[in-house]
C-alpha cells in the first residue's frame, strides 16, 4: 500500500508527458487540460482539468494520473485491469481524470 507521497517523484513527468501530447493549456496561471464532455459553471466552455496550480503545487489530479501512470505502465506495475472503488461524489472526478489519462497516453488502454 502506498500514500499519496510515493507519487510525487513522478508529478513533474506527468505534466510533461501532457505537454508533449499538445494537451496541456495554461488558463488563470494554471497548467489545465480542457476536457471534452463535461462544461464549465458558466455553461458555454469546457471544464478545465487543473494539472499544475498558478503557484507551481500539483493536486489530487495530477497525483491520481501518476497513479495511473504507475500501475498501468511498462515500466511501472503493468496492470492489464484497475478498479477504483469510491464514493459516487468522486465519479466525475475520476471521469475526468482517466480521460486525461487515455488522451495522455499514460495507460495502456
Amino acid at each position: 500500500e502506498r500514500g499519496e507521497s510515493f507519487y510525487n517523484p513522478m508529478l513533474d513527468s506527468v505534466v510533461s508527458d501532457l505537454e508533449a501530447k499538445g494537451l496541456v493549456e495554461e488558463s488563470e496561471g494554471a497548467q489545465v487540460v480542457f476536457l471534452d464532455g463535461f462544461t464549465a459553471r458558466d455553461g458555454t466552455s469546457r471544464q478545465p482539468l487543473i494539472i499544475r496550480k498558478s503557484d507551481g503545487g500539483f493536486n489530487y489530479a495530477t497525483t491520481d494520473l501518476a497513479a495511473v501512470k504507475q500501475r498501468s505502465s511498462l515500466t511501472g506495475e503493468r496492470g492489464d485491469r484497475l478498479l477504483y472503488v469510491v464514493d459516487m461524489g468522486q465519479s466525475d472526478h475520476f471521469e475526468q481524470v482517466f480521460q486525461v489519462a487515455r488522451r495522455g497516453g499514460l495507460g495502456r488502454g
